[in-house]
């Protein structure tokens, strides 16, 4: 068995895992102080779930207060968005969905560094390729931008660009996920 193995998800220093035998996922950390590995479970055979529960634990144990746009994950401002709105609205599933291609795509990103207009359109050509709808791409980039707050006129200039540039983008309907 090799002594380093690539974890099929991670947030932060937590990582899912399972036992040897076990269907179930752990949300596991190694703490150095004691040298050794701490698992906590998830209570879920599912990955999807166990995914979003480790998500949702990070974001409890790492809620940003205050802090600028540099020092925080944009996937931790989507799931306290979610946590504390989009999970409440008639649309659940829609901005559940939403927010996961948000984090698919920029990972471990912070706010300033997804809010780039570069990355942005990138985004957008990113859910175009993979066949969505104008109007969904549309629907998913005005939802998620207000929450990150990306400041000055030259960015809304060119987010406003963005969106003209994106209607332009013709894309088959999607199925959803």
């Amino acid at each position: 068995m090799p002594r380093y193995t690539k974890h099929s998800f991670q947030v932060g220093e937590w990582w899912l895992s399972q036992r040897s035998g076990s269907p179930a996922w752990y949300a596991t950390c190694y703490d150095a102080e004691a040298q050794r590995t701490r698992r906590v479970s998830l209570g879920t055979d599912d990955f999807e779930q166990a995914r979003q529960r480790l998500l949702e634990r990070y974001l409890e144990q790492h809620r940003p207060q205050n802090a600028p746009a540099e020092a925080v994950a944009l996937a931790d401002i989507l799931l306290d968005y979610y946590k504390s709105h989009g999970s409440q609205a008639r649309s659940a599933g829609s901005v559940r969905t939403s927010c996961g291609y948000w984090v698919e795509f920029f990972g471990d990103a912070t706010v300033a560094e997804a809010t780039r207009p570069p990355r942005l359109e990138a985004f957008i050509a990113h859910l175009a390729g993979q066949g969505f709808a104008t109007a969904y791409i549309q629907l998913s980039s005005a939802s998620a931008k207000p929450r990150c707050n990306a400041p000055g006129a030259a960015e809304k200039s060119r987010a406003r660009r963005t969106s003209q540039a994106s209607r332009s983008i013709t894309a088959s309907r999607w199925a959803g996920r």
